[in-house]
């Protein structure tokens, strides 16, 4: 329940500032599907969003973040881009 309450006050929030500072861009790193409402209501306000992710199963009709990437406007999975160049998590690794 509480994870569950987390995610709720996250999604309120975010949409609260994107309304409020009028974003153009919301990212959000996640592979959850209960951020999908949010990704909707956002998209109703013609803001951006980017989704982050990282290894996602290559099975996309089980995976969870299946339904964000179909709303997000953007789909990045960071692991792919990495695998094509170690460099960037070398030089990723470093800057944290």
């Amino acid at each position: 329940m509480i994870e569950k309450g987390v995610d709720v006050w996250f999604a309120l929030e975010a949409y609260e500032l994107a309304t409020i500072r009028k974003f153009d861009f919301v990212v959000l790193i996640t592979g959850g599907a209960d951020h999908e409402m949010l990704v909707k209501k956002l998209k109703a306000l013609k803001i951006h969003t980017v989704l982050l992710t990282w290894d996602v199963s290559d099975d996309e009709n089980t995976s969870t973040v299946r339904l964000l990437k179909d709303e997000a406007c953007t789909h990045i999975e960071i692991d792919k881009i990495i695998s094509d160049d170690r460099e960037l998590l070398k030089s990723l690794c470093r800057t944290v």
